[in-house]
């Protein structure tokens, strides 16, 4: 038996596995194909819109101090 996954993202890969992962780059929606094929090369296949929004984007803390006029213990305001 071979699987044929197509991500609607240009991605093809077959294998002779039922589980696959696959990470998309962009969002958007995407058509996915599985076409799965037996030993008498009979084949069925099944679609699905795969719907993918944007990441969470995480928030990046920069702080910065003189070194001049900042010293141990005291606060940095």
């Amino acid at each position: 038996v071979s699987y044929k996954w197509e991500f609607g993202d240009g991605t093809v890969v077959t294998e002779t596995t039922g589980q696959i992962s696959h990470i998309y780059q962009n969002s958007g929606a995407f058509l996915a194909k599985l076409t799965v094929k037996n030993s008498d090369d009979l084949e069925a296949a099944v679609t699905a819109v795969i719907s993918v929004n944007g990441g969470i984007v995480l928030p990046v803390a920069r702080i910065e101090a003189d070194k001049d006029s900042t010293r141990i213990g005291e606060p940095v305001i």
